[in-house]
């Protein structure tokens, strides 16, 4: 770790395991399971006009598929939602957070999933593109090249969020473009989150920085240290190798527990 003097920087990769309560958001679309939503599920979700119906499915199979959602390096899901994005435009979903909180009697925090094509239905040429739209703020934005591209997680916060919206376009030749959101989710707030510096309910690369730079300063009384000291976990006054132990767990998990 370090020495009084300073930091010695440990290089860790956040893992993708969410250790917190969650649900799905393709419970929120309105149809049995296995069957495509075309059309507004209110209050929960609204499917623009200019977005055009989507078709491939909630929680596959759905009327393009008789399978559930595969991607070439993982699954099958039991959950997720797929968008066909046709030629004239992208697909887009937009979900109403206020109306899941009071569904759900708890508070949203986190969006995941893990998005790719659909390695049985789908042509290697054919991939597009996700993206994440929070408030209308793009938030995150992946290229699937193909079924035999690798699939990819994403994480994005909705803290105080009012919507989050899911947006497909397609990429390469036209025809069975089915991109997939894996498991995709919201966790719910459960009780405190200390390493969460920042407030965003995920314990990331950023909330790092801020802890790295306290740690450099180490005594919480230095005029240059935030007011309350958040990067303190142990409240001894100190940011010091103690609190890097507390603090290195929840980085590990990304999401508050």
């Amino acid at each position: 770790m370090r020495s009084a003097s300073g930091l010695m920087i440990l290089v860790l990769a956040p893992s993708a395991a969410p250790a917190a309560d969650f649900v799905y958001l393709s419970d929120y679309l309105g149809v049995p399971s296995g069957e495509a939503a075309i059309g507004n599920n209110p209050p929960y979700t609204t499917i623009p006009t200019d977005a055009l119906p989507y078709g491939f499915g909630a929680d596959c199979p759905g009327i393009f598929a008789s399978s559930p959602i595969v991607f070439q390096d993982f699954g099958p899901f039991a959950k997720g939602i797929g968008q066909h994005p046709f030629i004239s435009g992208p697909k887009r979903i937009d979900f109403n957070l206020n109306a899941i909180r009071v569904h759900t009697t708890r508070d949203v925090a986190v969006f995941s999933a893990r998005v790719g094509v659909d390695f049985p239905t789908s042509l290697q040429n054919n991939g597009g593109v996700f993206t994440v739209l929070v408030d209308g703020v793009l938030k995150q934005q992946i290229f699937i090249g193909g079924r035999f591209s690798a699939s990819q997680e994403l994480f994005v916060s909705v803290v105080n969020a009012s919507t989050i919206s899911l947006v497909t376009a397609r990429t390469g030749d036209f025809n069975s473009n089915h991109l997939c959101w894996g498991e995709a989710s919201l966790s719910l707030i459960g009780g405190p989150c200390p390493a969460d510096l920042n407030g965003d309910r995920l314990v990331d690369d950023e909330d790092f920085s801020i802890f790295a730079a306290a740690y450099n300063t180490l005594d919480c009384a230095d005029p240059s240290m935030p007011e309350d000291c958040p990067a303190d976990l142990d409240r001894n006054a100190f940011v010091d190798d103690a609190d890097f132990s507390l603090f290195v767990v929840p980085y590990n998990d990304l999401l508050c527990s």
